[in-house]
């Protein structure tokens, strides 16, 4: 999506790779991402996966969601991954998914719904255009709250906390920071 970036990610992985025969990818929380430092890298270096990286690994075994068991995956957060990846990759491999934060919004403003001023943006890319293409298994997969909690931002707290029915949409000035 944003080929400047890449290129530039690209180069940065290339000279990081000349400075070692081998990378070894750790840290759990940021092995997954796209970016120079781990995945670019091993465009030109063998990889390994450290110890503590496969402990965590086996951790999440039993929260994969595949095979004949009904699994549900709560999804939320504000990065634009959890979009991307998360509910292109939880779409296949788990029965429900319980959508919130920018999954939840990016959702309800592609089905029509009035979401105020609730994220839908990260690094000033909104991802409304993205969820279309996942609509089938969306409205197969995906349980919509009936009921949000609303507020209004101010400094670094909320206020005018309301819960409202979704179908009569957030009012502009306020988000969604909630749903029952």
């Amino acid at each position: 999506d944003r080929p400047e970036l890449a290129e530039k990610f690209a180069k940065l992985a290339e000279e990081f790779a000349k400075l070692g025969e081998k990378v070894a990818c750790g840290g759990f929380g940021k092995s997954h991402r796209i970016n120079a430092s781990n995945i670019g890298i091993l465009e030109h270096l063998p990889g390994y996966l450290t110890r503590s990286q496969i402990r965590e690994m086996k951790k999440l075994e039993k929260w994969l969601g595949e095979g004949d068991n009904y699994s549900i995956a709560v999804l939320g957060g504000i990065k634009g991954e959890k979009i991307e990846d998360g509910l292109t990759g939880f779409l296949k491999t788990y029965s429900a998914i319980i959508p919130g934060g920018i999954v939840l919004n990016n959702i309800l403003k592609a089905k029509g719904y009035e979401i105020g001023d609730s994220v839908i943006k990260d690094k000033k890319e909104d991802f409304v255009k993205k969820v279309p293409a996942m609509m089938p298994d969306i409205d197969k997969k995906v349980i919509l709250p009936y009921k949000v909690i609303i507020a209004r931002k101010q400094n670094d707290s909320f206020i005018d906390k309301d819960t409202i029915d979704i179908q009569k949409g957030v009012p502009k000035g306020f988000m969604i920071v909630d749903f029952e």
